[in-house]
């Protein structure tokens, strides 16, 4: 099993789509360094907001 990540970031935003208001807290993580982990993050955040702003609410997990 693999040990935990010691960093974690999280980067935040707030979309709107067809009226609705999403606010968004998507965290990241990495074994190497907590700009890594916010780097992930970052990048999990925009991969959010284009699910959401395509019409794609993320519920389906």
């Amino acid at each position: 099993m693999r040990p935990l990540p010691q960093h974690w970031q999280f980067a935040s935003a707030e979309v709107e789509h067809e009226g609705r208001r999403f606010p968004l807290r998507i965290w990241g993580w990495s074994a190497e360094s907590a700009a890594d982990a916010a780097m992930r993050a970052q990048h999990r955040l925009a991969a959010a907001v284009d699910q959401l702003t395509r019409g794609r609410a993320g519920f389906d997990y």
